[in-house]
């Protein structure tokens, strides 16, 4: 098989999206700045989330908090759903990092919700990975009579 048609979509949008990655070399922030200029609200707000994990990644949280939450809401905005639970639980995480468990808990009760609804089962795993991972690290900041161990 050629390269030419490894690269071919089945779908517009995954053209679309295959040109973009192409164009922009996968870099988060021409992702942005192209989905602006050209008025490309979906690809505005998958770039928006995916800019969040170098600034997460680089220390600066409270800014990948924002970001993350604008490329959200953009997101909702084009009705689409696509990732969601996936882009749910990197808001999550990142809210984790910076000790905000309750607010992480209530993204990953609800990230499931949403894997459910949409039938997007790809990141599942992942899901239950990271809420086992937060009780535990909830129940060792509160101690072994924890209630939420408690029955």
């Amino acid at each position: 098989m050629d390269s030419h048609r490894e690269t071919q979509a089945t779908e517009p949008w995954q053209s679309l999206a295959t040109l973009l990655h192409q164009r922009t070399g996968g870099n988060p922030l021409f992702l942005v700045k192209l989905s602006l200029d050209q008025g490309f609200a979906f690809y505005f707000a998958h770039g928006t989330i995916l800019r969040r994990g170098a600034r997460a990644e680089q220390g600066r949280e409270e800014e990948g908090i924002m970001q993350l939450r604008q490329g959200l809401a953009a997101l909702r905005t084009t009705g689409a759903a696509l990732r969601l639970p996936c882009y749910l639980s990197t808001l999550a995480v990142t809210y984790a990092r910076r000790r905000q468990g309750e607010e992480a808990a209530s993204l990953l009760t609800r990230a499931p919700e949403v894997m459910h609804k949409n039938e997007e089962r790809g990141h599942e795993a992942e899901l239950h990975r990271l809420k086992g991972e937060l009780t535990l690290k909830q129940s060792e900041v509160r101690g072994p009579k924890s209630p939420l161990l408690s029955p």
